[in-house]
């Protein structure tokens, strides 16, 4: 169905933005896992902003009228994978039923990259 891709700086993360930045990005089941170090926090923040990205270009649309920040959300499975979630609302509205997500995330220092597989 799509394929989506994204990478970040981890600087544009750092701790003077994020309490704005976390809550117009994160859901409130994402808030709750935020990491306390400020290292992994930014890396947590930048990581769901990624895989927020990628899903939006999997979907050929972007962030805006048809997805919002709030309408995915990353958690991770119980293997420790992270798991995309998208509202029931905006699946409908990409024809998105039945599909499986599958996202990959990885860090460097500096750089933190996502990718998204939407499949039927």
């Amino acid at each position: 169905m799509g394929i989506g891709l994204d990478i970040v700086e981890v600087s544009r993360f750092g701790s003077e933005a994020h309490p704005r930045l976390e809550e117009r990005i994160l859901t409130p089941g994402e808030r709750g896992r935020v990491p306390v170090s400020e290292r992994r926090r930014r890396e947590y923040v930048a990581g769901r902003f990624a895989v927020k990205e990628a899903t939006a270009k999997a979907a050929g649309c972007g962030i805006g009228k048809t997805v919002g920040w709030q309408d995915i959300e990353v958690l991770t499975d119980r293997a420790g994978r992270p798991a995309v979630t998208i509202s029931p609302e905006v699946l409908a509205l990409l024809g998105w039923e039945d599909v499986s997500i599958h996202c990959s995330i990885t860090h460097s220092q500096r750089l933190v990259a996502a990718q998204v597989i939407v499949e039927r």
